[in-house]
C-alpha cells in the first residue's frame, strides 16, 4: 500500500514578502492567521482542506512561534479573520495560479487584490493580470463557505469590465478549510 504524503503550505513564507508585498505586511497577515488558528486550538501541521481549482489537503505549517502579546493585539476576531484569510489566500493564489504577486486594489472595485503576472526578471512594473476577492470565516461549515463563495462571485461583477479573470478565496478557521476558484 502506497502512503501519499500531504503537501505543506508554510504560512511563515509570507513573512519574507513578495516582489510587491513588504515583509512587514506579510508578517502582519501571518500573525493574524496564526493567532486565529491557535485560538481555535490548532497547531502547526493542522490539515487544511481546499476545494475549487483543486481538491486536496495541505498541512498548514509555521515554524515561528506566536508571541504571547498577539492575543492583546488581535482581540477583534473579525479583523484577525479578515487579515488571516488574506495571508492564506495570497499564498494559495501564488501556489495554485500562474501569478506571482499581488497589488492591493482600491475600495469599491468589488475585489481585494490584483494578481500580477510574472516577468522575465520579476522587477517592476508588473501587469494587472487577474482579480482576487478574499473572505474569511471564523467558524462555519462547507455550506457556509460555498454560500460565501457565491456572494463573492457576485461582488466581483462590478469590475467585470476590466476583462480580467476573477479568483475567489474563502478561508474558514475553525475546521480549517477553504475554497479557491476561478469565477
Amino acid at each position: 500500500m502506497k502512503i501519499s504524503q500531504i503537501e505543506s503550505l508554510n504560512i511563515d513564507l509570507l513573512s519574507k514578502g513578495l516582489p510587491t508585498l513588504t515583509p512587514n505586511i506579510g508578517c502582519y497577515l501571518v500573525e493574524a492567521a496564526k493567532y486565529l488558528l491557535m485560538s481555535r486550538n490548532h497547531n502547526s501541521g493542522v490539515t487544511f482542506s481546499i476545494n475549487g481549482l483543486c481538491n486536496k489537503d495541505y498541512s498548514l505549517e509555521w515554524e515561528t512561534p506566536l508571541d504571547q502579546r498577539a492575543k492583546f493585539g488581535w482581540r477583534d476576531h473579525q479583523e484577525a479573520t479578515e487579515y488571516g484569510a488574506t495571508g492564506i489566500a495570497i499564498l494559495l493564489a501564488v501556489r495554485l495560479t500562474e501569478y506571482t504577486t499581488v497589488e492591493r486594489s482600491f475600495k469599491g472595485t468589488g475585489f481585494d487584490y490584483y494578481l500580477l503576472s510574472r516577468t522575465d526578471n520579476d522587477v517592476l512594473p508588473f501587469q494587472h493580470a487577474a482579480r482576487l476577492e478574499i473572505s474569511g470565516i471564523e467558524q462555519g461549515n462547507k455550506k457556509t463557505v460555498l454560500r460565501r463563495v457565491e456572494a463573492k462571485k457576485k461582488q466581483t461583477d462590478r469590475s467585470d469590465n476590466t476583462n480580467l479573470d476573477a479568483f475567489i478565496s474563502v478561508v474558514e478557521f475553525n475546521n480549517p478549510m477553504g475554497h479557491f476558484c476561478k469565477k
